[in-house]
């Protein structure tokens, strides 16, 4: 909701304006007995009694409100409930930060993973057209060399994988 329009047919702007702005709640017993909001647009034309509104705050600043209001009953929000739904704005506050965090770190891992994959991709590149041999060998077995190393010993790609460089005459074994 436009906090900076002139009047909602959802909610008392003069009073969502003044928590948001100063950060301060307000509990009205009656609010169309009330001297700050019994002219707003929306009190005049839907006449609640009971209203409560609170501010959430994240590092001193208003990122949200609670705002309820009960029809039937004046004096509706007693200390006790008001205490309990400050905790559960509170709760609900810190849910949705968890959830803000997650997509994020989730947005993050995507880019990452996009990142990596385009670099594997170039370096993949590289490996299969470079001129030059390049094996790798992991416990003296040799788990995948390049098209220059087999055409450097006559021997089509893929020939060496699998073979042992313990043994001496590993290229033959590669036949």
């Amino acid at each position: 909701i436009a906090l900076n329009g002139l009047s909602s047919p959802l909610l008392p702007l003069s009073l969502l304006r003044y928590v948001v702005r100063s950060g301060n709640e307000v509990i009205e017993e009656n609010i169309t007995h009330s001297e700050n909001y019994a002219m707003d647009p929306y009190v005049l034309a839907k006449h609640p009694k009971s209203v409560m509104c609170l501010p959430i705050m994240r590092f001193s600043q208003v990122t949200g409100v609670l705002y309820l209001e009960n029809n039937l009953a004046a004096g509706a929000f007693t200390q006790e409930r008001v205490e309990f739904l400050r905790v559960l704005a509170m709760q609900a506050l810190i849910s949705i930060d968890n959830a803000r965090l997650y997509d994020n770190l989730e947005r993050q891992v995507a880019e990452r993973t996009a990142n990596l994959n385009q670099t594997l991709l170039e370096q993949q590149a590289i490996f299969d057209n470079t001129v030059i041999g390049i094996a790798f060998v992991k416990n003296r077995v040799i788990q995948r060399c390049n098209a220059g190393l087999a055409k450097l010993f006559g021997y089509e790609r893929g020939a060496f994988t699998g073979a042992s460089t313990a043994r001496a005459g590993w290229f033959e074994q590669a036949h």
